[in-house]
């Protein structure tokens, strides 16, 4: 894959062997591209592309940006939506199909008891959805517990699999990671198919192999 950033007339292969850095020793546009990745993210702009053998990817749905260890977090949106309709698709394909059916009925009995006890008239459904049920159960993934570099490896694995996203950059986040650590995430990297791209205002000194591009403060590519 490659990332083409317009304002720098920037083009890296990112590489799965390898992690990749992209290090920007320019402040003003170290902030611009991140304000640029950002704005990528939400569609609002297309400053930042990526291509696969070049067809130009949905940056909004492969990518991922973390900028520290509170970054990953499964409370979004995205995740609920996605998460409620892979427990939908397990519950609607096994015998639990039928528990469901069990507490609907369970719960629309209990209201017309209810319904007698009362001086007023009520109205119900009379038929609670599956869907509805686990909604009020507020299930939700567990967040991830341990060192950032656990997280990450647990976050990025889950992500994948959920959502499809299979490009995470990490802006500024190499200060929470040993040596050690960046290899254990190059052989996660590798084996399952995913790419870290990780954005910094200067060089990191890594004994796992690294593919970094060095953008100077003068602004020419290294």
């Amino acid at each position: 894959m490659n990332l083409v950033y317009y304002d720098l007339n920037m083009d890296i292969e990112l590489e799965e062997e390898r992690l990749n850095f992209l290090v920007i020793e320019n402040p003003v546009k170290l902030e611009d591209f991140v304000l640029s990745i950002h704005s990528a993210k939400q569609k609002i702009t297309e400053d930042v592309s990526i291509f696969e053998k070049f067809e130009k990817i949905n940056f909004a749905k492969q990518v991922d940006i973390l900028f520290s260890p509170m970054s990953i977090s499964y409370h979004t949106k995205e995740i609920q939506k996605k998460l409620l309709e892979y427990v939908l698709e397990k519950v609607q394909d096994s015998y639990l199909s039928e528990n469901f059916i069990d507490i609907s009925g369970s719960l629309v009995s209990l209201c017309s008891k209810i319904s007698l006890e009362l001086e007023y008239d009520i109205e119900y459904i009379d038929y609670v959805e599956a869907e509805d049920i686990l909604k009020l159960m507020d299930i939700r993934l567990k967040e991830e517990e341990g060192r950032f570099v656990e997280r990450l490896i647990d976050y990025s694995k889950t992500m994948f699999e959920l959502l499809h996203k299979n490009i995470f950059i990490l802006v500024g986040c190499s200060g929470f990671l040993t040596k050690i650590d960046f290899e254990y995430l190059r052989q996660h990297q590798f084996s399952q198919k995913i790419l870290f791209l990780f954005v910094e205002s200067h060089q990191i000194d890594l004994e796992s192999p690294k593919k970094q591009t060095i953008i100077d403060i003068d602004l020419c590519e290294i």
